[in-house]
């Protein structure tokens, strides 16, 4: 089984370089991930954030940062922004190979269930294909394996199983700063425990309230410094083109004109 494995992951390491090197276009959501990346790089990680940079202008960067702030580590080593974020879903995209190996193997008993796992994430065309490109999903699939396969670990664990909960919830957020539709996994993170596993109750909650308080220790100083950027309490910053063009739809109704700190 372990030579099956090291074929998938040569084939899909193979497949995804190929298709990063002769990718030929870049999307407008690639641009401006390019120019997120950039400003990190250049100015910090905030300054990407608030993003102000790009049109149109809203308080903050409607991109999620976690994959621009990657690209920008990159960066700094190749010297090219479209293939340092290529880089970066080409290295997540084949973690989420292996990953999806590891959660079939806690998953499932059979070696071969894993290893099919591993294939269909290796080779699906759909699936290759994000993870040569400028693209946010792979990389938000990687990171949302990733918090099943550390949650997975501590229902298993005898030792170190708290933090591995908490590093779950954690990582939980790195995939909703990366991809916020993996957002409505994060229920299913607390959930999974009281349906796996021969535990305690005890054990089941605890792990459950460690994944709650992994996420929402990092959320919440996101919401206040949201907050404190835009005057709207938001979840992410991925809410506030939605959020910003109601409030102008607002004061067009009532006043006719539009707040110039909005749009």
């Amino acid at each position: 089984m372990l030579h099956e494995l090291t074929v998938i992951l040569v084939a899909a390491i193979v497949i995804r370089m190929i298709l990063a090197l002769t990718a030929v276009a870049l999307g407008s959501d690639g641009s401006e991930y390019c120019w997120t990346a950039q400003t990190m790089f250049e100015k910090g990680v905030f300054a990407g954030m608030k993003g102000d940079f790009l049109y149109p202008f809203y308080s903050v960067n409607r991109r999620l940062p976690i994959y621009p702030f990657l690209g920008s580590l990159l960066y700094g080593v190749v010297g090219d922004l479209v293939l340092a974020l290529q880089l970066v879903s080409v290295i997540l995209g084949v973690g989420a190979v292996v990953l999806a190996y590891a959660v079939a193997r806690e998953l499932f008993e059979p070696r071969q269930v894993a290893v099919f796992a591993a294939g269909i994430v290796a080779l699906h065309p759909v699936l290759a294909r994000g993870s040569a490109e400028v693209l946010r999903e792979v990389p938000g699939g990687f990171f949302i394996l990733l918090a099943l396969y550390l949650l997975l670990l501590s229902i298993r664990s005898e030792r170190f199983w708290l933090l591995l909960a908490l590093l779950a919830g954690i990582v939980g957020f790195t995939a909703f700063l990366t991809r916020m539709e993996t957002a409505v996994l994060m229920p299913l993170l607390c959930i999974l425990p009281f349906a796996k596993g021969k535990m305690g109750l005890h054990k089941k909650a605890a792990i459950a309230i460690c994944v709650f308080l992994g996420f929402w220790a990092l959320e919440l100083p996101y919401v206040i410094w949201l907050h404190k950027h835009t005057g709207h309490l938001m979840l992410s910053q991925g809410m506030i083109e939605k959020v910003e063009d109601q409030a102008a739809s607002i004061d067009r109704r009532l006043f006719g004109t539009v707040d110039e700190g909005v749009r």
